[in-house]
């Protein structure tokens, strides 16, 4: 079991991020909707990484953090919803 969440770690640290850190704010709504909806992530690290290296944007990668986040967490109110 121990081997199987390293085996993720090193996926999400070798390929998520990157692919991520192209997409810019995008990606970090990406990250935050992921984060709220199924998969926790260290999402402050990842904003604060974002924020760091584009100073100027800071209010959108905000934003976008918000808004994925807030978007994320309609799958687990719509499954608790149906779920009764």
């Amino acid at each position: 079991m121990k081997q199987l969440f390293l085996k993720l770690m090193d996926r999400w640290k070798f390929l998520v991020l990157p692919a991520l850190a192209k997409l810019g704010f995008w990606g970090v709504g990406l990250v935050a909707l992921i984060d709220s909806s199924t998969l926790p992530v260290p999402m402050d690290l990842i904003l604060a990484g974002y924020v760091w290296g584009d100073k100027g944007h800071f209010w959108m990668y905000c934003l976008m953090g918000a808004a994925g986040s807030a978007i994320g967490g309609l799958l687990p109110y719509g499954l608790g919803r149906a779920g009764g």
